[in-house]
């Protein structure tokens, strides 16, 4: 498959999720390579098929982030007029210096954090850059 036509695959989809959910619909935004073009994508498809609806992005900051990442993120945000919410885990980073245990560091970092904001903002749908090669 080309690029033009993963383009056009992507872009069908959210078209349907646009459809399905509304422009309420959000990106799981983590300010890397891969949810960057989903962003950048759906960003284009709400102009095109919803007119002036707000971006709304979801960004879980686990406290290791590097400051350059952070530093993007708060100037795309700015530059792109993004709807940013940012949803951090209520436990000390300090228990996980080194994680012993990887499911429970996930859940209490990631997981739980995720959840949560997605329930109190109400997310109906949450778009990610997780490509098909990396779990099929």
């Amino acid at each position: 498959m080309t690029l033009s036509e993963k383009e056009a695959l992507a872009r069908n989809r959210m078209v349907e999720v646009l459809k399905r959910f509304g422009p309420g619909a959000t990106v799981g935004w983590t300010g890397g390579k891969d949810s960057t073009v989903v962003l950048a994508l759906w960003r284009e498809v709400l102009r095109e098929h919803a007119g002036p609806a707000p971006v709304r992005v979801l960004n879980l900051d686990t406290g290791c982030k590097f400051p350059e990442v952070l530093d993007f993120r708060d100037r795309l945000t700015r530059e792109w007029n993004l709807e940013l919410h940012v949803a951090r885990p209520e436990v000390e980073l300090t228990r996980y210096a080194l994680a012993v245990d990887p499911v429970a560091c996930c859940g209490d970092l990631k997981i739980r954090p995720l959840n949560e904001a997605v329930a109190r903002l109400e997310i109906p749908a949450l778009l990610t850059g997780v490509r098909a090669d990396e779990n099929p």
